[in-house]
């Protein structure tokens, strides 16, 4: 997996491949869909390392989700998927060290805590 950098551009040229329920860069202007389309249309979106592997961690814990117990049962996929998500908390950790943010430190230790949660129930 390839480094987390403290912030990723975003361009509107990307997006049309995109699925809409994808289209959440909340984090990234602070605002709804509807707010983030009009910056994104505006050109490039800085997103910040945190927020970028808060959003990916979430996405990839969801998933993971296809591949638990109640759904195709492969735990394999299921923990190779939230594995990845694993090593994305690790990273937005080690980004928070280097600028500490209290209410960003919560949520990750919060989809950390998720992911951890998941894997326990399929295991």
């Amino acid at each position: 997996m390839q480094p987390l950098q403290a912030s990723t551009s975003i361009t509107a040229a990307a997006l049309p491949a995109v699925h809409p329920t994808v289209i959440q860069p909340r984090a990234a202007v602070g605002g709804g869909r509807a707010k983030a389309r009009t910056a994104l249309a505006a050109g490039a979106v800085k997103i910040g390392g945190v927020d970028f592997a808060l959003f990916l961690g979430h996405q990839l814990l969801e998933g993971a989700s296809i591949f638990d117990r109640q759904h195709y049962n492969d735990y394999q996929k299921f923990k190779l998927i939230a594995n990845e998500g694993d090593e994305t908390v690790q990273a937005a950790l080690a980004l928070l060290k280097e600028n500490p943010d209290k209410d960003k430190e919560k949520e990750v230790k919060k989809l950390d805590a998720a992911i951890k949660a998941a894997v326990k129930k399929n295991s």
